[in-house]
């Protein structure tokens, strides 16, 4: 339930940015696909006692099926679209190959006057992100622990994000932690597959 709560209180958000540029059937069939979606993910386990076949679908994965079919076989044949990413950020083929930062021309390196004031800051920032992401990261690993029953090594994630985080920021990307209701749909995604792989 947790997870429904904050699917929804997201989706409400995306809303309220979307709104301004989008007619109220849109956010109408918006709202549709997304009540449509949490009652597939909150229904799946129901379904999986009822079916054998539900028993190799993730409920995210329904979730995304259902919402593709709502869209592309009642939406879009009845003269209306939902917005996609592409209609909100318009997408190129020039950002498909990162570059480093200091070779992309989105970023003004003159600007840059890298005296002491500049260095403090730097290592100010990165600092407070790094410390907020360890510990992040450690909540997500403690809760995944105790939900599989299992022992993670603290030190190999932190080594690991860290290490992708100065990559993603080398190439002008955006660095990131785990997230903890990411990492239980996967959990309980995993759940399914194990049970495919013990059949099997």
């Amino acid at each position: 339930m947790q997870i429904a709560s904050d699917f929804i209180l997201r989706f409400l958000m995306s809303i309220c940015f979307i709104q301004d540029k989008t007619n109220t059937t849109q956010i109408l069939w918006i709202i549709f696909m997304a009540v449509v979606g949490m009652m597939a993910i909150e229904f799946t386990p129901w379904l999986r006692r009822k079916s054998r076949i539900f028993k190799l679908i993730p409920g995210a994965l329904l979730a995304i099926l259902c919402s593709s079919f709502i869209e592309y076989c009642i939406v879009r044949p009845l003269g209306s679209k939902t917005p996609l990413v592409q209609d909100k950020s318009h997408l190129n083929q020039d950002g498909v190959i990162p570059l480093p930062f200091f070779l992309n021309k989105q970023f003004d390196m003159t600007k840059l006057k890298m005296d002491k004031n500049d260095w403090l800051r730097i290592l100010h920032q990165g600092y407070m992100l790094a410390a907020i992401g360890t510990v992040e990261s450690m909540l997500t690993m403690k809760i995944v622990d105790a939900n599989t029953g299992t022992l993670g090594w603290g030190n190999r994630q932190e080594f690991a994000v860290g290490f992708a985080n100065v990559v993603a920021g080398f190439l002008g990307g955006m660095g990131g932690t785990a997230m903890i209701g990411l990492s239980t749909i996967v959990r309980d995604s995993n759940d399914v597959f194990v049970n495919v792989y013990n059949d099997v």
